[in-house]
């Protein structure tokens, strides 16, 4: 409980297993309910690690973005993808 997943465009929000059209900067945005070590993934490729209870990024690049998350260096919590199309 308490994590969250999500990209934000606007006033527009997605949610993990959504598909939405690539166009002005996203920002994807995770909340874990511990600190710990968030991992953005984009195509299979981890391309950002942020650590604590929250990380934001803006991507512009289609493709398909989930975070994993690691506690004391173990695997915690795996999302569901966002896929951003072209």
């Amino acid at each position: 409980e308490g994590f969250t997943f999500v990209a934000e465009r606007g006033s527009e929000r997605w949610l993990p297993i959504s598909r939405l059209a690539a166009g002005p900067t996203t920002t994807l945005h995770v909340e874990t309910p511990g600190a710990a070590e968030i991992r953005l993934v984009h195509d299979s490729l981890v391309r950002d690690t942020d650590h604590g209870t929250e990380a934001s990024w803006p991507v512009s690049e289609p493709g398909v973005y989930r975070v994993e998350v690691y506690l004391k260096g173990r695997p915690w919590i795996f999302s569901n993808p966002i896929c951003i199309t072209a």
